[in-house]
């Protein structure tokens, strides 16, 4: 009994999410690639030196405030919406890669993210239905 009362005074989020939200989820997902994309850069220095520090520090800062936001987005859109998007980090990461690090961008890995996006229209349409 006590859960349906909470279950009633929660905001219950949207069913289906707005291209506007699902533009500022992909810019939190962004933020995110951004952090691991730290954590590669601080990789490459030796542990505990300045360099290593301002970079891995950086990133433990912005995975916080990614934290904080992600919240926002489980408050406001279906959960099985914004978990699709997620996935748009692998994206991200190959850019990062291909752009910073000079890593190849194979065919497969061009399906693979192919694949993520048909997906992730595909939750985002449904979640409404």
């Amino acid at each position: 009994r006590d859960m349906e009362q909470i279950n009633e005074t929660l905001p219950q989020p949207q069913k289906r999410a707005g291209w506007k939200l699902i533009l500022l989820l992909q810019l939190a997902i962004l933020l995110f690639s951004c952090c691991t994309l730290l954590m590669k850069l601080a990789a490459q220095y030796e542990t505990l030196s300045w360099n290593w520090i301002l970079l891995y520090g950086t990133g433990v800062f912005i995975l916080g405030s990614y934290a904080l936001i992600w919240q926002q987005f489980l408050k406001r859109m279906p959960l099985v919406t914004v978990y699709a998007n997620r996935a748009t980090a692998m994206f991200w990461s190959m850019i990062f890669g291909f752009f910073l690090f000079h890593e190849t961008i194979t065919w497969n890995m061009i399906a693979g993210v192919t694949v993520i996006f048909v997906g992730i229209y595909l939750v985002v349409t449904s979640d409404g239905e």
